[in-house]
């Protein structure tokens, strides 16, 4: 009996690994179309630090950047909206 319950859990690891492989798979492809991508208009800021922060959850995780109030703007409303998406997990930045 023991034997099946480790079964099923390496293989529901694997899986989920196989997942992640999937889904890392797809958001290197997606990437590669916005560094392509040329769009008819220019997209808003917001819309730029939207996609900044969700890339920046997905490949590091939560922002752990402390500042020191010298930043420039750009630079504070980047770390702010990497910010806004502690909690968010890899996986669902990298899905939305």
């Amino acid at each position: 009996m023991m034997t099946t319950k480790t079964n099923r859990t390496n293989m529901s690891k694997t899986s989920g690994s196989d997942d992640n492989a999937v889904l890392s798979g797809m958001f290197r492809s997606k990437m590669d179309q916005i560094r392509n991508w040329r769009p008819a208009s220019t997209p808003s800021n917001r819309d730029c630090l939207e996609l900044y922060a969700l890339h920046r959850q997905a490949v590091s995780g939560n922002c752990d950047v402390i500042t020191d109030g010298s930043e420039l703007p750009g630079e504070k409303s980047k770390i702010a909206a990497w910010k806004s998406k502690i909690g968010l997990s890899r996986g669902d930045a990298m899905s939305r």
